[in-house]
């Protein structure tokens, strides 16, 4: 209801009939406005009740109302005019509550938050109602009940709403079930035969219990393997014949309906006939099956592969003879000696070692006091390779005059044509191991002499076929040695 009619009463007290009576209608307040009503006909002595009901009063306020006529030749203007002043409570919106629908038994809850309270009546011709309050709590049946709301208990009361509880029914099943290995229950995986309650939901969102009576029957997995040779098949556990290699599956019933699963990996051996052409460097082996060949030659082995197919091997082997390899010079040498070349064949291998300056020069200096041992390694066309080695002494070497007993030493020609003259004083008799060298180290003349106290002069007579040059004339006694350099013409 939107608006609250006003009746105004206007009485004529008078002997006279009245027409077109004006009232007029004056509201202020929080409903202002002017309205005119008119009387037709007003008989004498008579009451006429005019309604004014286009003022809207939902949301409730207050207003003074005045009315008035004001007609001539009234004797009695006094009681022209009435005064009154009105409160409207305002009108609550008809509450909107939805239906609910709710499991049979199942408490629930109805309402929501008024603007003061709910009012729940039975019916919509029911003057009082049975329950008041926001929330209604009731085990869940079919009923409909008819709800207004008020600010308070003195308050305008809104229009009915109605609410209807519809309830759906639960339900227990038993359900007999069979699976292969496990089934899932309630979310849990269930691997033992036995009974087993699962709570479902229904459409209408209510318990459904259904116990399941479960029979766990197992299925069959295996692994297999087997390897043929490659001519000839092989039958899986399902009929099918294969001869290729791969993993097979075969899928099998058991008595009990299950799947019986058997995986197979086959293997398939070839039977080989292979030509293998080899080289080998002599005093290399080559070793076929159980045959060891060290010579050049065609041999022919029969094997038998891993999965029992024969094999035929046939190798021609070619053995290329191994490289003579030499390494020459000097054997014993001064620290401050110049750099010698050595006497490598053939040339073009690898010298290493200590003081190797580059592919074929020693340095002493380089090595340091101490035997050297040097390695030639050369390897030939065919890929083989040999290696010779020479220990190379280098000594301190020292003055004349540290050699014990040596004193007044005179060399001469030099240059010289085929003999050396040595004159010197010793104060000690002894041995004195003289050599004679070219730049590349090699010995071209080695004595041993004894000397006497006092003056000694000693002759080395040197080949004439060796070659002239430099060379290296090398005087040592009990370790010590002197060095000279020499010029053959």
């Amino acid at each position: 209801m939107e608006s609250t009619p006003i009746t105004i009463t206007v009485d004529n007290n008078g002997v006279n009939t009245l027409l077109y009576v004006p009232v007029v209608v004056q509201l202020t307040g929080d409903f202002a406005g002017v309205y005119t009503l008119v009387v037709d006909t007003l008989p004498a002595l008579s009451t006429v009740q005019l309604t004014l009901d286009s003022i809207n009063t939902l949301a409730g306020g207050l207003t003074d109302i005045t009315a008035f006529t004001n007609l001539a030749n009234d004797s009695d203007p006094s009681n022209d005019t009435s005064t009154v002043s009105l409160t409207f409570g305002a009108v609550p919106s008809t509450p909107v509550i939805a239906d609910v629908v709710a499991c049979t038994g199942e408490s629930v809850d109805l309402g929501f938050a008024s603007v003061g309270f709910l009012s729940w009546f039975e019916s919509d011709t029911s003057s009082l109602p049975f329950f008041q309050g926001d929330t209604l709590t009731v085990l869940a049946a079919d009923t409909t009940f008819y709800v207004s709301q008020q600010a308070s208990i003195v308050g305008c009361p809104s229009d009915l709403a109605i609410v209807q509880l519809i309830t759906t029914p639960t339900y227990l099943d038993t359900v007999v079930m069979t699976a292969c290995d496990s089934m899932v229950i309630g979310g849990v995986a269930q691997t033992t035969s036995g009974f087993y309650a699962d709570s479902l939901t229904s459409a209408a969102g209510c318990d459904s219990i259904v116990v399941f009576d479960l029979t766990i029957n197992n299925s069959y997995a295996e692994a297999r393997s087997a390897t043929i040779c490659d001519n000839a098949t092989f039958t899986l556990p399902d009929g099918v014949v294969v001869n290729t290699a791969g993993t097979y599956t075969s899928v099998l019933t058991a008595a009990n309906g299950c799947d019986s699963v058997i995986t197979y990996t086959l293997d398939v051996v070839t039977s080989f006939a292979i030509t293998q052409d080899l080289e080998a460097c002599d005093g290399d082996t080559v070793v076929v099956g159980s045959s060891v060949y060290t010579t050049t030659g065609s041999y022919v082995d029969s094997l038998l592969s891993a999965g029992g197919c024969d094999s035929v091997i046939t190798t021609n082997l070619v053995v290329y003879p191994t490289v003579d390899v030499t390494i020459g010079g000097v054997t014993v040498v001064c620290e401050s000696a110049p750099a010698v070349d050595l006497a490598l064949d053939p040339v073009g291998g690898v010298l290493s070692g200590p003081g190797v300056v580059d592919s074929t020069t020693f340095d002493p200096a380089a090595a340091g006091v101490g035997v050297a041992t040097l390695t030639y390694t050369f390897e030939d066309g065919n890929g083989c390779d040999a290696t010779a080695s020479l220990d190379v002494e280098v000594v301190v070497c020292t003055g004349i005059e540290d050699i014990d007993g040596i004193e007044a030493l005179s060399i001469y020609p030099n240059p010289y044509i085929s003999s050396i003259n040595l004159l010197f004083d010793d104060a000690v008799a002894g041995e004195l191991n003289i050599t004679l060298f070219d730049v590349t180290g090699r010995v071209l003349k080695a004595e041993s002499v004894m000397t006497t106290i006092g003056a000694n002069t000693i002759s080395i007579n040197v080949s004439p076929e060796v070659a002239s040059g430099v060379h290296i004339l090398q005087i040592e006694r009990d370790g010590a040695v002197y060095s000279t350099t020499l010029i053959k013409k």
